[in-house]
């Protein structure tokens, strides 16, 4: 139930619909993987920018544009 409301919050959060994301790795644990289906990775530039405060995306992330 948790990681569900993790990946609805982060949905909500992108703006896009919660069938995009998948739970890929971490189910059980603090950090987590996530694929996000269709886009592009120019998408999701600008929230993960904003999250880091750096200008581009927090540590362990990774916009590789694969779909």
């Amino acid at each position: 139930r948790a990681n569900d409301a993790v990946l609805k919050a982060l949905a909500a959060w992108l703006g896009i619909g919660a069938a995009r994301l998948a739970l890929r790795a971490g189910g059980q644990a603090r950090d987590k993987l996530v694929l996000v289906a269709g886009g592009s990775a120019d998408e999701f530039a600008g929230p993960l920018a904003a999250v880091s405060g750096a200008g581009e995306a927090p540590p362990g992330v990774t916009t590789t544009g694969a779909r």
